[in-house]
């Protein structure tokens, strides 16, 4: 979400500087403004009439997106702006990103030890942790932690099971396993199924660039399986019961994703220049004593691609035999499937490219 609202300002200069309160008013307002079929919920039928207005108008976040109107009286048109697919902020979490810059901002607020921030960063460390490391105002949209879900890591990954059939590739700090709360309805074989379809889609390339020989692609299983991500997917979708979390989730991994795709000034107090997010995130790591993931690159990519495929899936946009042929035929999303395909193997170790994979138990 940050990420998409900065590519419109053409920086996030004024999203970093901005005020926490203007940030959450903003995020209120994008949620019960956008509509995208099929992955969000309406807006909110009874509420009440101006308050978003006084809110948003108080808090100040219309320069920060002049495209929203700020009289929910009068009809406004839909900002051409989604939030990201769950699958997203589980693919960045995974970068331990969420747990590197809790040591930097617990390093910044406690000490000296790298040096005095500047006003950009001081701006920048009081937005996360008042927006993603405090329990967030009553009636927020990110109010997500209570006496009944007390823990929001706990609550990331019961989204991520509940949508994935997955857990984190790391546990607590002390290196245990992360205690949270498995529900009894998961989609414990989307790993399986997606995989499967990745060496369908695979053959198809393949065997599409043949001039000679054997063509065995299978046009009946690509689409089958597409259909079968679709209808996991949306299963748990019902009634939009995960939209929230997804919305909250996958902005708080933008926020802290935002910040690494530059030298922002976060990056300048901490000395990690680099010329890619990973390698920034990789030295921000160090600096504060916790490694990045080795296979961050793959996974920052990764989070982008598959949530375009995935929103695409439930969407319906595979739906017949001849869409899902558009997976290896159209250049540009058969240059989609390539790139998930490869940074997938990459990132999970399984060559998706090599041979046929089976269904594999959900990871733990």
């Amino acid at each position: 979400m940050f990420r998409q609202i900065a590519q419109v300002h053409g920086t996030f200069d004024p999203i970093i500087r901005a005020h926490p309160a203007r940030l959450a008013a903003l995020l209120e307002a994008y949620w019960h403004r956008i509509t995208v079929p099929a992955n969000v919920v309406a807006p909110d039928p009874n509420f009440p009439l101006g308050a978003e207005s006084i809110i948003s108008t108080a808090a100040g976040w219309s320069p920060l997106a002049p495209h929203l109107g700020v009289d929910p009286v009068i009809p406004q048109p839909l900002p051409a702006i989604g939030w990201d697919h769950l699958i997203y902020a589980y693919m960045v979490e995974n970068t331990r990103i969420f747990e590197i810059f809790e040591r930097v901002i617990r390093v910044f607020v406690h000490g000296e030890r790298f040096g005095v921030p500047s006003h950009a960063t001081q701006a920048w460390l009081r937005a996360t942790e008042e927006l993603f490391f405090r329990p967030s105002v009553p009636f927020g949209i990110g109010t997500l932690t209570s006496d009944v879900r007390p823990d929001g890591r706990a609550g990331r990954r019961n989204a991520y099971y509940r949508m994935f059939g997955l857990d984190l590739n790391h546990g607590a700090a002390d290196n245990k396993s992360y205690i949270f709360e498995r529900p009894d309805a998961a989609n414990r074989d989307f790993v399986g199924t997606l995989e499967r379809l990745l060496y369908e889609v695979w053959r198809g390339i393949v065997n599409s660039q043949n001039t000679s020989g054997k063509r065995d692609t299978d046009d009946e299983a690509i689409h089958a399986l597409c259909e079968r991500l679709r209808d996991m997917l949306t299963l748990r979708r019902r009634n939009g019961i995960l939209n929230r979390e997804e919305f909250w989730f996958t902005s708080t991994m933008s926020w802290l994703h935002m910040v690494l795709e530059q030298d922002s000034p976060i990056i300048d107090d901490l000395q990690a220049q680099a010329t890619s997010p990973e390698d920034r995130l990789m030295k921000v790591g160090n600096r504060v004593g916790l490694p990045a993931h080795g296979k961050s690159r793959s996974f920052l990519i990764l989070g982008d691609l598959l949530s375009r495929f995935l929103i695409d899936i439930e969407m319906g946009s595979y739906t017949g035999v001849a869409q899902a042929q558009t997976l290896y035929t159209v250049p540009l999303t058969r240059d989609l499937m390539q790139e998930i395909i490869t940074h997938y193997s990459m990132a999970t170790g399984r060559d998706i490219k090599a041979s046929a994979v089976t269904a594999v138990e959900a990871r733990r």
